[in-house]
């Protein structure tokens, strides 16, 4: 916790120098509670030797908007999760979780960008893991990071310059995680064609430290673009080229590049799309999301992480990634994606790919009833240990609206993990009632 408790107060002490003077029309605080009764069958995540348990979870929370004037934002959801299992009190924990963003503009044309993110992440892909189940194969996480840039025209409002440095901090509880530091001086030129085209070209330097891997600077340049074909078709992709300069190791230049396109169909609930990237990322920290950005969320409660996460001891790698999703409906809403990545660490023989279908289905059958399922499967491939891994989860929630403040929900899960050397498998099922009130 001591990771987020400086950029934390450094963000409130702004924010109350800012304007002591809160109103209704600079702010919205919504506090809340939940809690939520368990039974998961298989808690260690073993096929052999199972124990289950009754798990209580209390869960006070907090969301934050505050936006008092031109010069200062800020958005703040904390939540704080007690586990309180009723046979296995050794395994009794809290986490905290938080997810902050603000920007202070103290200058014309002068921007800070703050954010704070601390929650549980899985520690390694190759390992058991299940959605729904927070003790085996997790850690806790935080991320923060300070960018102070300028933007400004270059003779056109269509022509903008953006020049900056950006410093993230990465921490993780487990001592198999890469906490890192790095700074950034970075350099884009913006170029608005009309209404249709956007191009941009952009330089970085990177400085990426830390004790548990090779460390590197790296040299970037990069193109970007987008076009407008249509009203609701969008096609976009990114190309750089990049020299990386290991502190213990030989150097390496190379290329990267990203393509995609967003289609909506015009007058329905229809949306889908797909890209495909090639890049060089170091660990989780920069982990690929397979949703789609403009993704609808169709329960109430927040989005579920399918824990695709990439794990957090490796080095710089090679990723590659082809995602395709495509959302659909009004009255029953449909949401699925397909993925396919490939995790090549550059100075190391580990390699992993994974590719999988995500599918969530739900319905708001009345005024007060929502119901949804939603589905993965996975197939994993782990490299050079030839291991191959498939996973399976099914979940379905029943949602119930009792007042404007009161939400409940009947909650199941199951989930499947096998491999073709009969090791880390498991199957465990979870039944849940959960409760939610928000002040």
């Amino acid at each position: 916790m001591k990771r987020i408790i400086i950029p934390l107060v450094a963000v409130l002490g702004l924010l109350i120098s800012t304007d002591m003077a809160f109103s209704q029309s600079k702010y919205k605080l919504l506090p809340s509670f939940s809690l939520k009764e368990e039974y998961n069958d298989n808690i260690l995540l073993t096929l052999n030797d199972r124990e289950d348990d009754f798990i209580t979870e209390a869960s006070p929370a907090l969301k934050l908007e505050y936006h008092p004037n031109s010069v200062f934002d800020l958005d703040l959801m904390y939540r704080l999760e007690f586990e309180i299992y009723s046979q296995n009190s050794e395994n009794n924990d809290e986490t905290h979780y938080v997810n902050l963003k603000s920007q202070i503009r103290p200058f014309n044309r002068v921007f800070i960008d703050l954010s704070d993110s601390y929650n549980r992440v899985s520690v390694d892909a190759r390992s058991a893991s299940g959605i729904d189940n927070s003790l085996v194969n997790k850690t806790e996480k935080n991320v923060f990071s300070v960018t102070p840039y300028v933007q400004f025209p270059l003779g056109s409002p269509s022509l903008t310059a953006t020049m900056g440095y950006g410093y993230k901090n990465i921490w993780y509880k487990s001592a198999l995680g890469n906490d890192a530091n790095s700074h950034e001086l970075f350099a884009t030129i913006s170029k608005r064609f009309q209404s249709k085209t956007e191009a941009s070209v952009t330089y970085n330097f990177l400085s990426y430290s830390t004790v548990a891997i090779n460390e590197y600077d790296r040299h970037a340049i990069s193109a970007a673009a987008s076009y407008m074909a249509a009203s609701n078709i969008k096609l976009w992709g990114t190309a750089g080229y990049s020299s990386i300069d290991f502190k213990t190791a030989a150097s390496e230049n190379k290329g990267s590049w990203q393509a995609g396109i967003d289609y909506d169909l015009q007058d329905t609930a229809i949306s889908s799309g797909g890209s495909y990237s090639v890049s060089y990322v170091t660990s989780e920290a920069d982990a690929v999301s397979y949703s789609s950005p403009s993704a609808e969320q169709f329960t109430e409660n927040p989005a579920r992480d399918f824990d695709t996460s990439t794990s957090i001891g490796t080095g710089l790698s090679e990723r590659r990634v082809l995602n395709i999703y495509l959302n659909a409906g009004m009255k029953y809403k449909l949401r699925m994606n397909a993925y396919h990545t490939e995790e090549k660490e550059i100075k190391t023989s580990r390699s992993d790919r994974i590719q999988g279908v995500s599918l969530m289905v739900s319905s708001k059958l009345t005024p007060k009833v929502m119901v949804s399922v939603d589905t993965l499967f996975e197939d994993q491939r782990f490299e050079p240990e030839h291991d191959k891994v498939g996973r399976f989860s099914l979940g379905g929630n029943l949602n119930y609206r009792v007042s404007e403040k009161i939400n409940a929900s009947l909650g199941y899960r199951f989930n499947k993990r096998e491999t073709d050397k009969n090791t880390d498998e498991y199957f465990n099922n979870i039944v849940s009632l959960f409760a939610q009130v928000n002040f």
